[in-house]
């Protein structure tokens, strides 16, 4: 189409109007969007008064200081390119302290940055806690690990022959997302596991199957056979013996301790950036879990890990025997072949899957970690608020690509001589045909994009995956098998030394160029990708860093001018600006629910509203405003808005039209049963 001068002059005005009203918009209701300043960070000295690991040189204990200011750059700079909010990193070589540092925001809205020794929503670094409860019953001889389920929930409708060491081994059938995590209708621990045991597994019984349930399950049969409930079990039985005064299996009103506590952030596949998802105001679920829902500081857990390095004593306290601490460090048979969780802890075994693990720990949903070498006698605590970010895998392949740790990288390798596949020299082929970047997906989930880079590295090939938006991701040295096949591996000194025998990284070629590649896992596609020049994965790496979101605004002149001008904005950006600002039905609900953790239902019923003015035919914004006033204490409202969601659900098909159902009949109960 052509336009006349007249009509161009129209268009030009047009879009020039619309970026000088963005830019007024911005240093008006939204300054913080125009960047942050440099992130605050922290250095290791002055330390952390501990007496449990004082502070000492890292040569004195034959660790690099070189190595170390190279990882914690690492870290730096992740948070510097939003692939990380905040977080807090310590590292203890020999009980001595070699690093301890704090990095970006604990609250970045407020601007609040991390400190060390702040407290962090651990989520499943908790399991081992559950099962160092149980294992202490075992040693009493009040249960048994060979004690079938069924003894002490009869109503279980799972395999007949699970065990209590399947419930803390992963292996009794259920799969992560069987069952849904405790809602208002679970008053305690005994409610949300029996309705749990009462749902069919869909899993393989035997195999691995990470899953909530055999943990929370342990926990509530810690509270069949004590009496007393697993938050009182754990705190007087574990956390106060071993002096672990910052650990907590809840959330806590005390001011003090809510001003030390980090707020919570997730990763948003969709729009490709970390949301505030829970304040530090209030706790984001009612009961105690069991399988998660601890909070701790570094230097606790670390305390916590190192009971398990001192076979069961720590502080002169023998909490656990020996023998108990090994065998929940060494692998339990999985179906699966899948030897790398023993009981309660995550275990790098040794060659074979046997002997003493080379690294165990556990980390947590919400962004954090802590793991032991006990060959290297280090550990290392890396706690961060930026759940599913790619970092925890990156900081771990970046400790053993440093060197800082004997063991090999990755999971699954195997010594080159137990590898399984002939390895051939690559100089055979041009490497240079297989590097740069592939766009593709996981095929577990293909929706969230993935890139893959492919680098050179002298004379072998490095592979790097992490989510499109992020920089940090796993790292794997490639092994040349044959033509276009490659194997993950470890070089040491010029020679591959370590291999993965189940996973192959296999290469297409159209016309003899490289097009695509394929990430097989026992034969399976895990991961795909399309080779895409760089330029335009650098331009879409700068669009999307470059955004403005619709909730960042909306959230600002709430802040700034209140509620009634957000509502107006709202309508304004809808309308005229719907290609110049980042949109999505997602942001205004999950805002919504942000106020209304932190009690300010007002607000929150007003952005619920919004939402629903901009996607009338979404099923989610009237879902959604109902639980804000059931949350507010009118059921009646709530029924309504229940059913306005169940009518939407209906009209344009919505999957989650049987949950929303469930949850109108469950309102409906609560209102009869008051009248």
């Amino acid at each position: 189409m052509k336009y006349s001068i007249c009509e161009s002059f129209e268009v030009t005005f047009e879009l020039f109007h619309k970026r000088v009203w963005l830019l007024v918009l911005i240093l008006t209701v939204g300054q913080s969007l125009l960047g942050q300043t440099t992130p605050p960070y922290t250095s290791t000295f002055p330390g952390i008064q501990n007496p449990a690991f004082s502070y000492t040189i890292p040569e004195s204990v034959g660790i690099s200081s070189e190595k170390l200011r190279m990882l914690s750059e690492d870290v730096q700079e992740w948070v510097a390119n939003g692939d990380l909010v905040g977080g807090e990193l310590l590292i203890i070589k020999d009980g001595k302290s070699v690093l301890h540092e704090a990095y970006g925001w604990a609250d970045r809205e407020s601007g609040r940055p991390v400190k060390r020794n702040s407290i962090w929503s651990i989520k499943s670094m908790s399991k081992p806690f559950t099962t160092t409860a149980l294992m202490m019953l075992v040693e009493e001889g009040k249960v048994s690990l060979n004690d079938k389920l069924i003894k002490y929930i009869p109503e279980y409708i799972g395999d007949p022959n699970t065990t209590l060491a399947h419930l803390v081994s992963h292996t009794t059938g259920y799969r992560k997302y069987d069952y849904h995590d405790p809602d208002d209708s679970h008053k305690s621990l005994k409610d949300w596991v029996l309705d749990w045991a009462t749902t069919k597994p869909t899993g393989t019984f035997g195999s691995y199957e990470y899953t909530d349930f055999g943990f929370a399950t342990a926990g509530y049969i810690v509270e069949l056979v004590t009496g007393m409930s697993i938050e009182e079990f754990t705190t007087t039985r574990i956390i106060k013996p071993l002096g672990l005064t910052d650990t907590s299996t809840g959330f806590s009103d005390d001011p003090q301790w809510r001003a030390r506590l980090n707020a919570w952030y997730r990763w948003d596949h969709e729009f490709k950036r970390f949301n505030l998802r829970w304040s530090t105001n209030r706790g984001p679920w009612g009961i105690y879990p069991a399988a998660w829902g601890m909070f701790s500081t570094a230097m606790d857990y670390a305390e916590f890990i190192s009971l398990f390095l001192n076979k069961g004593s720590w502080k002169g306290i023998q909490l656990l025997d020996e023998e108990t601490t090994q065998d929940m460090l060494k692998p339990h048979g999985f179906a699966n072949k899948s030897p790398r969780y023993g009981y309660g802890w995550f275990v790098s075994a040794g060659e074979g899957g046997h002997g003493s693990p080379i690294r165990f720990g556990h980390s947590g949903g919400d962004g954090t970690m802590g793991y032991a070498y006990p060959k290297d006698n280090m550990i290392v605590i890396f706690m961060t608020h930026s759940r599913d970010g790619g970092h925890l895998n990156s900081l771990l392949d970046r400790i053993n690509l440093l060197g800082l740790s004997s063991m090999p990288i990755g999971r699954g390798m195997v010594p080159i001589a137990n590898f399984n596949k002939a390895i051939n020299n690559a100089d055979q082929v041009s490497l240079d045909d297989y590097t740069g970047y592939y766009l593709g997906a996981a095929s577990e989930d293909p929706t969230d994009e993935v890139l893959i880079h492919i680098e050179k590295e002298s004379d072998h090939l490095i592979i790097r995956f992490n989510t499109l938006g992020q920089e940090t991701g796993i790292v794997r040295h490639l092994l040349f098998l044959a033509n276009d096949q490659f194997a993950p591996g470890v070089y040491e000194n010029g020679s591959p030394t370590w291999g993965n025998p189940a996973v192959e990284v296999l290469f297409q070629r159209e016309e003899d160029e490289v097009k695509r590649l394929e990430v097989m896992v026992e034969g399976n596609q895990n991961i795909w990708g399309t080779k895409i020049p760089k330029e335009i994965i650098e331009m879409k790496l700068s669009a999307l860093r470059n955004r403005i979101f619709v909730d960042n605004l909306i959230d600002s002149c709430i802040r700034t001018k209140g509620i009634d001008s957000a509502k107006v904005l709202s309508e304004k950006l809808h309308r005229e600006l719907p290609d110049t600002i980042v949109f999505g039905e997602s942001m205004l609900n999950l805002l919504g629910y942000r106020y209304g953790i932190d009690d300010n239902m007002e607000v929150a019923i007003a952005i619920f509203q919004m939402n629903i003015d901009a996607y009338p035919n979404s099923p989610n914004c009237y879902d959604s405003m109902a639980d804000a006033w059931r949350r507010r204490g009118d059921l009646k409202k709530a029924r309504d808005y229940y059913q306005e969601a169940v009518a939407v659900a209906k009209r344009v098909d919505d999957p989650r039209l049987e949950n929303i159902q469930k949850r109108l009949r469950k309102i409906q109960e609560l209102i009869n049963s008051r009248e």
